[in-house]
């Protein structure tokens, strides 16, 4: 949120392609409504009826018990964001 919809205002400066832009673009905002879905949907079932109070409190422990996966997920993602990042802008640069 907030990036995105910034992202035409490079791509039009550089006259990135308007198909490929849309691709992409399209792509990745599917990619972003499956995952939030998904995580809407896992949240829901296991929040059941709880209220917030529980609800807040059940958060925290399932935080505290998974943060070195979590930790570990955002370091794995980054680390292949970066890798992806740098190929395609090196494959950009040979053309």
């Amino acid at each position: 949120p907030g990036i995105r919809q910034l992202i035409s205002i490079p791509a039009g400066l550089a006259r990135m392609n308007f198909a490929r832009f849309s691709f992409f673009t399209g792509l990745g905002a599917g990619l972003w409504i499956i995952i939030l879905a998904a995580v809407g949907a896992f949240l829901g079932v296991k929040s059941g009826d709880m209220d917030y109070v529980e609800l807040v409190e059940k958060g925290k422990v399932m935080i505290s018990e998974n943060y070195l996966w979590v930790i570990l997920f955002l370091v794995v993602f980054c680390a292949g964001y970066f890798l992806i990042q740098h190929r395609v802008m090196s494959s950009a640069k040979k053309e």
